[in-house]
């Protein structure tokens, strides 16, 4: 079975602690899970780096379908 993986940068969050996000997604449903990385500053890689993982939650329906 092949797993795919959807990655949607939010950008960073702000110094106390919230995330804002507002785009226009094609088909939100898609995304299952929303994972916080911590990324080193000056990060030459745009993807997350899933090892450095500090918090995860799992979407609940009608995500992931």
């Amino acid at each position: 079975m092949l797993s795919l993986y959807l990655v949607l940068l939010m950008g960073e969050m702000s110094a106390n602690g919230t995330l804002k996000y507002n785009e226009n997604l094609v088909y939100a449903p898609t995304y299952t899970d929303v994972v916080v990385t911590l990324e080193p500053e000056n990060d030459k890689d745009p993807k997350p780096a899933w090892s450095q993982s500090v918090a995860a939650y799992w979407l609940a329906p009608p995500f992931g379908q």
